[in-house]
């Protein structure tokens, strides 16, 4: 395979566009792939960013760069993997996390794939971590940025093709060095939704997908003191939505069998609180490790890590007994497992 040639996933945003830009400096043939995830969705419009007008700026800053760019419809897969997963995780009482499954089923096979076509060994997108050349996953330089959290179930072969020329930039060096580029997306604002999306509200979004089953809001004492409108619409530790007197109140548990959604008013509600937790679907970077021992976790992006100990279990799972009670620790979460800035593996929490 050609060393000099790389794809570049060209999402249509900054991060993207400077990653083609600096490949193309240091010598590379740069061939920019756009994965078109989903065609405009309703309520992606207000946010002024569309999956159309991402499709136009990726192809703009081709043409700006003179490089060659393919697009590929990616929304079969992106509803396959992402969407419909998503959508009946949250009907399970889950809060799923779709960035690391488009990562791991949908971006990068399909990035990989079109490579294998061309005849490319390696391909790259402006995500904000680090790879190795023996395949590990590190932490981008920028921790405002850092973005390992959501790679952190790419396999060891993967990552041994994938660059990450952001990963030791900050996001201030990103904007400044496209001004001088003047590159047309230099100004964008980043995306803040669903994966590929566009910036859609997720509450909003279950809500025009998923049907309302309305139950009672109640105490740990069992005491009713509202309604809500389905369990799906609602996660641990959320405060905003929940309009109720003598507030403010938190979701602190879901109760499936009973279609009841527990709150408090108490804002340290030791119901909100474990010392440990159980993850399942596990994934190792690099093997799995010889003995379990001291690890850090991060339990949700841009989370500080925790320092917990980490033991198997006879299920398969893995049981995390955190050094401090953890805050609304979300079943379907990923619990990624860091060494220094070097991501180990992950799971799901159960």
């Amino acid at each position: 395979m050609a060393s000099k040639r790389i794809i570049v996933g060209m999402s249509g945003g900054v991060d993207s566009s400077l990653t083609a830009a600096l490949l193309l400096e240091e010598g590379f043939e740069v061939i920019g792939v756009h994965l078109q995830m989903a065609h405009d969705v309703p309520g992606s419009v207000a946010s002024g960013c569309t999956a159309s007008a991402d499709r136009q700026d990726a192809i703009r800053v081709a043409a700006q760069l003179g490089i060659r760019i393919e697009v590929i419809d990616a929304a079969p897969a992106y509803d396959e993997h992402v969407l419909q997963p998503f959508l009946k995780s949250y009907q399970q009482g889950l809060t799923p996390n779709p960035d690391v499954w488009c990562n791991e089923f949908v971006k990068f096979p399909l990035l990989l794939a079109a490579a294998d076509r061309l005849g490319i060994e390696h391909v790259a997108t402006g995500h904000y971590a680090r790879t190795t050349e023996r395949g590990e996953l590190l932490r981008g330089i920028d921790p405002e940025k850092d973005q390992s959290y959501f790679l952190c179930r790419l396999s060891t072969e993967m990552l041994q093709r994938i660059r990450f020329p952001l990963g030791e930039l900050k996001k201030t060096e990103v904007r400044e060095r496209a001004e001088r580029l003047r590159l047309s997306t230099a100004a964008k604002k980043d995306s803040v939704g669903l994966c590929f999306v566009g910036d859609i509200d997720v509450s909003q979004f279950l809500r025009e997908r998923l049907p309302q089953s309305p139950g009672n809001m109640v105490t740990s004492s069992g005491e009713i003191v509202g309604r809500h409108d389905g369990l799906p619409f609602y996660t641990l530790g959320q405060r905003k939505g929940i309009e109720l007197p003598n507030g403010p109140w938190y979701v602190v548990g879901k109760r499936l069998e009973t279609n009841e959604l527990l709150v408090s008013n108490v804002q340290g509600d030791s119901q909100l609180f474990v010392s440990s937790a159980s993850v399942e679907r596990l994934h190792w970077i690099g093997g799995e490790p010889d003995s379990f021992e001291q690890i850090d976790v991060q339990l949700r992006y841009r989370q500080p890590v925790q320092s917990a100990v980490m033991s198997s279990s006879q299920d398969g799972r893995l049981l995390l007994e955190f050094s401090i009670p953890q805050r609304a620790v979300t079943p379907g979460q990923e619990a990624v497992l860091y060494e220094g800035d070097r991501v180990v593996g992950c799971g799901r929490v159960h």
